[in-house]
């Protein structure tokens, strides 16, 4: 059991024993021959335990530094337990140590080869990965394992929606709802997919479920003010997107989606400050510099557009638009040439309107 589930227990007794160590004290003046020696020693014993706990917690403190730490502690403790190492496999999965993570978990899956946790775990690491077969591969097995477990499904379905199969991942998250009938990640997820498709409606309604399950859900509000504005509602998109901001700041997403709304509704100031804030949370977001550069296109700062889709492209090689925007910005000063460059490669990523650009400048 883990120390922090004894803490509020513990206060009972341990008050209890306090009113009782008290009350004795008081009651040592009735033993007149002995008080002076019973107190002695009642002071010598809790100067003892004062000291023995001071030292043990000052030792758990070093232990408890951080998670890692700690579930080090406990596989030094308990090497032959395959939970401990399952553990820290997840904390170094969020520290962006994936190596390590995938040590743990090989380690914990030798110990306990059919934990349908290690297996998804060490799957959704696989998903981040870019590899989504083999995270699929994972989380089937977790799924053998354990059929009921809900989150399972929702991770595999995000694999199949990262291979660019809708219909499968619709089916998983019918299943997790099936299991779980009010997971608000479920709905989220569906809705996504569902907005993804262009069902915008139906999206809309999943958010909104999402939401009445958790009206804390910053992603739900988020994603449903992205729907509102493929919707042409602007004004619920603000509303959703400022109340994602106000329970997430730190959403880089809800600021880059305002901006959008921001841009619709004409507030090209507003949409900078949203995409500003944005690469301030997370300066190597390629589609906020693509996004920010349309808009300084189209107050008249050429420059900065240029500049912006620059850094989108040095960002994300394979971003089309940026390629097609900063050709059309090269074309309008009259860099040809080197708007050229720039439909010459959008053509070679597979789009056809920069093919039929680049055919109009070497005609002309």
């Amino acid at each position: 059991m883990a120390d922090r589930f004894t803490y509020l227990a513990s206060i009972a007794p341990f008050l209890l024993a306090g009113v009782g160590a008290g009350q004795a004290w008081a009651g040592l003046r009735y033993f007149s021959r002995s008080e002076r020696a019973v107190k002695g020693f009642a002071v010598a014993v809790a100067s003892i335990l004062c000291i023995s706990l001071s030292l043990h917690t000052f030792h758990q403190i070093a232990v408890w530094k951080d998670t890692i730490t700690l579930w080090s502690s406990v596989i030094e403790k308990e090497p032959a337990v395959s939970l401990p190492y399952n553990n820290r496999g997840v904390a170094y999965a969020r520290m962006g140590q994936s190596q390590l993570a995938f040590a743990d978990f090989a380690a914990a899956l030798s110990l306990d080869p059919v934990s349908p946790l290690t297996y998804n775990n060490r799957g959704k690491i696989f998903l981040e990965m870019e590899q989504p077969d083999t995270a699929i591969a994972d989380f089937n097995r977790a799924i053998e394992l354990d059929p009921e477990y809900q989150n399972v499904y929702l991770n595999r379905g995000a694999a199949f929606r990262a291979k660019g199969q809708p219909d499968r991942a619709l089916e998983d998250y019918a299943k997790a709802l099936l299991l779980k009938p009010d997971s608000a990640e479920a709905y989220v997820s569906r809705g996504i997919l569902h907005g993804e498709a262009g069902g915008h409606e139906q999206a809309i309604e999943d958010f909104t479920r999402a939401i009445s399950v958790n009206p804390y859900h910053a992603d739900a509000y988020t994603a449903r003010g992205l729907s509102f504005e493929q919707c042409g509602q602007l004004d619920r998109a603000i509303e959703d997107l400022d109340r994602a901001i106000s329970l997430n700041p730190s959403s880089v997403d809800a600021y880059l989606n305002r901006g959008v709304v921001f841009e619709r509704m004409g507030s090209h100031e507003k949409a900078l400050a949203d995409y500003d804030k944005a690469l301030l949370l997370n300066p190597a977001d390629y589609l906020v510099f693509h996004n920010r550069g349309i808009v300084n296109a189209k107050i008249g700062r050429g420059r900065q557009a240029i500049e912006d889709q620059t850094e989108a492209i040095s960002l994300n090689p394979g971003l089309i638009p940026a390629y097609q925007e900063r050709a059309r910005l090269h074309e309008k000063t009259g860099n040809r040439a080197v708007a050229l460059k720039d439909y010459e490669a959008a053509c070679s990523l597979g789009s056809g309107v920069a093919c039929e650009a680049m055919a109009r400048l070497k005609n002309h």
